[in-house]
């Protein structure tokens, strides 16, 4: 084999090698922390408050999956407008609610949470930051009054920066659910409160789910972005 041969064996030889990588690189070497943010399958963005001596009336607003199981696989995102009633009231069913949204109303009877006894209805639309809210709520022949302000927005630590941290510490947890392009889990991001329901204190809760029922969470302050909790 002359030198001219052996150049070009050479150079085709290397060319394949660079082709072989490239495809190795694009297909089979993807990044987890994009694979975890593309199967998120909840996504809470913000968060509006009322309450008087009996009741305390939440609005959260994003996008989740649907249909929405918690099985660690991922489905198509629709958007979610939750109204959740927290009450001391006794003897209640089936309180009837009516949420304005910027003079759209949207009703329904709020169903009952056997986990934590709340009442909640979903009116199927995101809500902006800025819109102008207001729930009126049913029970038996006793109307209450409520107009919802967004405090989500003040605080240090957004959706998007609370999804930075918590996958962050979550990393490696990710790296495990990756083979080849796929990623075999899911991951929520949600606002949840103290549950005493005293320090009217809000955190984000990331969280990232395997398809054998195994989650893993991160507990952020949604003031400073300190991990108040990992496991």
């Amino acid at each position: 084999m002359n030198k001219r041969r052996i150049t070009k064996y050479v150079v085709g030889m290397l060319l394949v090698c660079i082709g072989v990588l490239l495809v190795y690189l694009l297909c089979f070497n993807a990044n987890p922390i994009l694979l975890a943010t593309q199967n998120i399958s909840e996504l809470r963005q913000n968060y509006f408050v009322d309450s008087d001596d009996l009741n305390n009336v939440c609005v959260s607003t994003g996008t989740r999956e649907d249909p929405y199981l918690l099985d660690g696989i991922h489905n198509e995102m629709i958007d979610f407008g939750i109204i959740v009633l927290k009450t001391s009231l006794l003897g209640i069913s089936e309180p009837y609610c009516t949420l304005t949204i910027n003079d759209v109303d949207y009703t329904g009877v709020m169903e009952r949470n056997p986990y934590d006894n709340t009442y909640v209805m979903d009116v199927g639309q995101f809500i902006p930051s800025d819109a102008v809210l207001s729930v009126k709520i049913q029970v038996q022949d006793t109307e209450y009054s409520f107009t919802p302000t967004i405090i989500s927005e003040d605080w240090e630590i957004d959706a998007t920066k609370a999804t930075e941290i918590g996958f962050a510490n979550l990393e490696q947890v990710i790296k495990n659910l990756v083979s080849g392009t796929q990623f075999l889990g899911e991951c929520y991001v949600k606002i949840v409160s103290d549950p005493s329901n005293q320090l009217e204190m809000f955190y984000w809760y990331v969280s990232v789910l395997d398809r054998q029922g195994n989650t893993h969470a991160v507990v952020i302050d949604s003031s400073s972005g300190t991990i108040l909790s990992c496991n």
